[in-house]
């Protein structure tokens, strides 16, 4: 009886009493065909467009091998045709080359091994309608966390990679949690619910603020506006900072060491402070208001004072004019308690000097009167 062959594997079955004495071969053979057709790698180099995969009975051939290297230089998509088609062959294909290698047996349909992958692929052996499969599409599944306890080295499955693996990919989103879940939300949104949302939790840009920020700070320097976003220093003195920190204008006047006075008007009325005039001459005041100056008669010596009420010839005297008593003097009164009083015991002689006020030729008076000293 001859020899037959396996479906799949082409291994070899002598006939009963074929091959007496000569067993030891085709046992040697069908050895090394079950070694690659189990754990066999081999090299198959593509060229061209197409390329038969053969697995040729009794015999090592390349369809034998169980992992495939594809290799070589296809100048194109590559098919490589498995043959016979009616053997079931499973193989694992890891394609070296540059181009894409698609698997057919028969017309029942095909599997691409793309450049550079690796794929697990299935011939069915249905003759000429054999189909190739990918298994590896078929081993794909999705993992549930729902159903899945403990962890993956270096990775996590739980709801919250599902929710980040479920969000849209948008330009300019960023992905935050909002407290169960991670969601995806534009920069406004995210700011807020980072808590540094601009102009209410963060200082928005501010020219003025970018103007201050380009000084370069020193010692004793004050900063000021020099226009519209734009800032520069200047000196601040001791004497600045002393007026700077006090509360109000009362408290600067003391600091400056400045009396009542500072608050006084110029002029000639009641609480005003007085000026001298245009010709560096007090003005004229009215000498009945002023007090504590001495008779003529009790202090007629130099440097005295006294209120002289006269009827002065010629034009008369003004503030800084001086004058003889007796000599340029028509009628001379002194003050005694107020009233004008023309006993000649208090005329003084010597020469007076018009403090304030006026003596003209006019009649005595009240009108006509000046606080004058004797300088001589």
């Amino acid at each position: 009886m001859a020899s037959t062959f396996t479906a799949n594997s082409g291994i070899e079955k002598p006939g009963s009493g074929e091959q007496a004495g000569t067993w030891g071969s085709t046992t040697n053979a069908n050895f090394d065909i079950i070694d690659r057709v189990s754990n066999g790698v081999g090299a198959v180099t593509l060229s061209g467009t197409t390329h038969t995969l053969t697995t040729t009975d009794g015999a090592l051939s390349d369809g034998h091998y169980k992992v495939l290297v594809l290799g070589g230089s296809p100048s194109g998509t590559n098919t490589v045709t498995i043959s016979p088609n009616d053997q079931d062959k499973l193989y694992f294909v890891h394609n070296t080359t540059n181009q894409s290698v698609t698997f057919t047996q028969g017309s029942g349909g095909n599997v691409t091994v793309e450049a550079a992958k690796t794929k697990i692929i299935f011939a069915d052996g249905a003759g000429s309608g054999a189909k190739v499969t990918d298994f590896t599409a078929i081993m794909q599944f999705t993992l549930d966390a729902a159903n899945l306890t403990g962890t993956i080295a270096n990775a996590r499955l739980d709801q919250q990679l599902q929710d980040v693996a479920g969000l849209a990919v948008t330009d300019g989103n960023v992905i935050v949690g909002n407290g169960s879940n991670f969601v995806a939300e534009n920069g406004s949104t995210a700011r807020t619910s980072l808590g540094v949302a601009i102009g209410s939790d963060v200082q928005a840009h501010d020219a003025d603020l970018d103007a201050i920020a380009g000084l370069t700070s020193a010692a004793n320097k004050g900063i000021q506006f020099t226009g519209s976003g734009s800032a520069g220093t200047y000196d601040l003195t001791a004497a600045g900072k002393a007026l700077l920190d006090d509360a109000d204008a009362a408290a600067q006047r003391t600091t400056l060491g400045l009396g009542s006075a500072a608050t006084l008007t110029a002029g000639t009325s009641a609480n005003n402070a007085v000026q001298l005039d245009g010709s560096a001459k007090l003005p004229a005041l009215d000498g009945s208001q002023l007090t504590g100056i001495s008779d003529l008669k009790s202090a007629g010596a130099v440097g005295s004072y006294a209120l002289i009420y006269s009827n002065v010839g010629g034009n008369g005297v003004q503030i800084g004019d001086t004058f003889t008593t007796p000599g340029n003097i028509n009628m001379l009164m002194v003050s005694v308690s107020g009233t004008p009083n023309q006993s000649s015991a208090f005329i003084a002689q010597g020469t007076w000097r018009v403090m304030s006020g006026e003596l003209s030729n006019n009649s005595a008076s009240t009108d006509n009167r000046a606080l004058c000293q004797r300088i001589s």
